[in-house]
């Protein structure tokens, strides 16, 4: 996936924040920036998600979840500086890692409704935040980042539920269409 490396925001009609104690982002790829990136991983094969398969929350504490992200510590496979010469690649769009997805897999650990986020215990590193989190095939959050417990990191994963996504999802869908009329 060396294409993802400079994956830019573009302007600020083509991306939506949260809050900052939610703390997500989503990133439209209708824009002029991000229609090549768009065609490429449908040429892949990567299929977006349906609204309909992205639920608020988990639905029990101890329920099946699993997590797919980039984490360094086990996803890059080498280094291909080491390989070829640096003025070959695009250094500005490829990335230098080869990587490859890691899987972990895991339980709500816990859930409660006033919460904007819930625990999963399942092991999480840096290069895991923004990863998806999946139960029964349906997305029911994103991974944000990983206890520290006086500096020592717990194996736990504090995951943002994704009815947050929603309405930043909502509020780029409508951006799109007013851009798409014009």
């Amino acid at each position: 996936m060396n294409f993802l490396m400079n994956l830019d925001a573009g302007g600020s009609e083509f991306y939506r924040f949260s809050e900052k104690d939610i703390d997500l982002a989503v990133i439209s790829l209708n824009s002029p920036f991000h229609k090549l990136f768009a065609k490429t991983i449908l040429d892949l094969g990567f299929e977006p998600i349906s609204s309909e398969k992205i639920i608020d929350q988990p639905t029990s504490e101890g329920s099946d979840i699993y997590s797919i992200g980039f984490p360094s510590v086990t996803s890059v496979l080498l280094d291909r500086r080491k390989l070829i010469d640096r003025r070959i690649l695009n250094s500005n769009w490829e990335s230098w890692f080869a990587s490859e997805p890691t899987f972990s897999f895991g339980k709500v650990a816990m859930l409660n409704r006033i919460l904007n986020y819930f625990l999963c215990d399942m092991s999480v590193y840096p290069g895991n935040s923004g990863s998806p989190v999946i139960q029964d095939d349906k997305l029911v959050g994103i991974v944000s980042a990983q206890p520290l417990l006086e500096n020592q990191r717990v194996l736990f994963a504090i995951v943002i539920k994704a009815e947050f996504i929603r309405s930043l999802l909502d509020n780029l869908y409508k951006r799109d269409m007013e851009n798409w009329v014009k």
